[in-house]
């Protein structure tokens, strides 16, 4: 399943885990931080391919913490060959 998370206009952290939530079947219990989207992630059984539109609003926003995410992501894809990210 093809997924895309907008960052168009994002403004920070907690928005960025705001879109996440909404573009993404995050199970309930989704913490809102990089270690649990990696653990949600990691758990994963069916083809996810993750697409980030507007990466460089992010960046704009919160620069080090979108470094921080696109590595938690592709560290999840590497553990979990069902997940495929892109930006």
């Amino acid at each position: 399943m093809e997924y895309f998370v907008d960052f168009e206009g994002v403004s920070g952290k907690e928005e960025i885990h705001e879109r996440l939530s909404s573009a993404l079947p995050l199970p309930s219990h989704y913490g809102r931080n990089l270690d649990a989207l990696y653990d949600a992630l990691t758990e994963v059984h069916e083809k996810w391919d993750i697409v980030f539109l507007h990466w460089d609003d992010a960046v704009r926003a919160s620069g080090d913490y979108m470094d921080a995410l696109w590595n938690v992501c592709n560290d999840a894809a590497e553990e979990n060959d069902t997940l495929t990210v892109r930006r």
